[in-house]
């Protein structure tokens, strides 16, 4: 799959809202505890792995190497609008979800979903910098 074609996961569209998350690509990928993940692009995978994937989210190790892939080759997230009035802020954001092939570790006819909540916070400044 071509790398650019991660771009379209940055428009969506969900109940006439428009919402565009181009500038929260990182340049590589951003970590939350084993996680590594970004938006509009795939997420950096480690050069030092013996082969590489294409994928938005994956879990790593203590050392940084890739444990399992948690979005595969799916560039279109389900979204859910969640409206202003439900919002501390006051602002519409959106919860995205992307499946995969991955077995979940405690339940093995599970598979991962990787889900994210995006919102607005006027505190963050800078693309990339969510």
């Amino acid at each position: 799959m071509p790398k650019d074609l991660a771009k379209l996961a940055c428009y969506l569209i969900e109940d006439g809202l428009v919402f565009n998350l181009s500038d929260l690509a990182s340049a590589t990928y951003y970590n939350s505890g084993d996680l590594n993940f970004n938006y509009c692009a795939f997420a950096q995978w480690p050069a030092s792995a013996a082969s590489s994937y294409q994928t938005f989210a994956y879990k790593v190790d203590q050392a940084g190497n890739p444990l399992a892939v948690f979005t595969n080759n799916d560039i279109s997230p389900t979204v859910k609008l969640h409206k202003k009035d439900e919002s501390p802020n006051n602002q519409p954001w959106v919860t995205l979800s992307m499946e995969s092939d991955t077995k979940c570790p405690t339940d093995n006819t599970l598979t991962v979903t990787f889900e994210t909540d995006v919102m607005c916070d006027s505190t963050i400044k800078g693309k990339g910098n969510a």
